[in-house]
């Protein structure tokens, strides 16, 4: 089994702006286990908004937060901060 609840996912790519989104509901708990978050990043200013639609809340990351757990090491980067909005 899964630590996850079966989770459905959109995805949602916009190349003349660069954006892509990932929305990925896994319930109406507001954690990873059970939540309801879209993802959206912005591959032209490096930014990643993390939005928890149950909880209403929208965390502010770069790409390079998750670039690492994605492709692994490669690139060397390194989280550098979040910022919270909302709830």
């Amino acid at each position: 089994g899964s630590w996850r609840n079966p989770t459905n996912k959109a995805y949602y790519f916009d190349a003349v702006n660069k954006l892509f989104r990932i929305d990925s509901n896994s319930g109406n708990g507001v954690d990873t286990k059970d939540g309801n978050f879209q993802m959206y990043s912005n591959f032209t200013s490096g930014i990643e908004y993390y939005y928890n639609v149950n909880a209403n809340t929208c965390d502010l990351y770069g790409l390079n937060y998750w670039s690492d757990w994605c492709y692994g090491k490669a690139n060397q980067q390194t989280w550098m901060s979040s910022v919270r909005y909302g709830n």
